[in-house]
């Protein structure tokens, strides 16, 4: 009996130890968020203020992988990922294949939405270092083709409060859209609401019979009228022209059934 509880315990002990990372899994580069270098390097060109961002193809950033996130603590560690469209996942650390100096980490296939679950159904994922550097990561991407491709990513700076980190969708919307000035016209050029502001707190403005705004999925913008009702939210597809806003009604009633021109007043005396 006792000699079939030592077998037991040796057995628990060696399945707690397959269920752990092993140490050859570790990705041995530093703890931080990461995310393509390119894109770094555009924020450093374009802040988060600039026009640049209003009319830049985001996927050229951020696709496949928008970012990633390392961490170690209680000598476990954690990889996760946020894919282009998706929200950030854990993501595990299947395997290696290491060459000398060359590290590569096999991970587990990433989640993606929409028309990129297709594009990558059969690309195998893996991170990739080089000469020990703790701060040279990439993102390998094995088709099943046979074509190759990787995308070099960097930690991610400190930056100003409130700027956001993912300058596309939703996030940059929301950050543009706080604390501005507008005045709005129809299609045809004419001025409908003079010095609309969409305060920082949500509050808008100036806009009669609406106390708020938002951003919701798929790049939306919604007001709120005062009195909930039928018509208690109108909603919108953003895109921008140029320097200007156009505002596409999805679902709107009343005076704002119709397409909408936002020109930003950077002068507001």
């Amino acid at each position: 009996m006792k000699t079939l509880h030592i077998i037991c315990a040796l057995l628990l002990c060696a399945a707690v130890t397959a269920c752990a990372q092993t140490p050859t899994n570790k990705v041995t580069v530093l703890d931080a968020v990461w995310m393509p270098k390119v894109y770094l390097d555009a924020r450093k060109v374009h802040p988060p203020q600039d026009t640049f961002w209003k009319t830049v193809d985001f996927a050229k950033y951020l696709s496949p992988v928008s970012a990633l996130r390392i961490s170690n603590s209680n000598r476990q560690q954690q990889v996760s990922v946020y894919t282009y469209g998706a929200e950030n996942f854990p993501i595990a650390v299947t395997g290696n294949k290491h060459i000398g100096t060359r590290k590569e980490w096999l991970l587990d296939k990433p989640i993606f939405t929409g028309g990129q679950s297709a594009v990558y159904d059969s690309v195998h994922f893996s991170l990739i270092s080089h000469d020990n550097d703790r701060t040279d990561l990439w993102v390998g991407l094995a088709y099943g083709d046979g074509k190759m491709d990787s995308i070099q990513l960097a930690p991610v700076p400190k930056e100003s409060a409130g700027a956001p980190l993912w300058m596309h969708a939703n996030n940059y919307l929301a950050y543009y859209f706080k604390g501005k000035h507008f005045d709005i016209y129809d299609d045809k050029g004419a001025l409908l609401y003079n010095d609309v502001n969409t305060d920082s707190s949500g509050a808008i403005n100036g806009l009669p019979g609406y106390r708020s705004w938002s951003i919701t999925s798929n790049n939306i913008f919604q007001v709120i009228a005062d009195n909930q009702g039928d018509a208690g939210i109108s909603s919108f597809n953003v895109a921008f022209k140029g320097e200007n806003i156009s505002l596409q009604p999805e679902q709107a009633a009343g005076p704002l059934n119709k397409t909408l021109v936002l020109k930003e007043k950077t002068n507001k005396n």
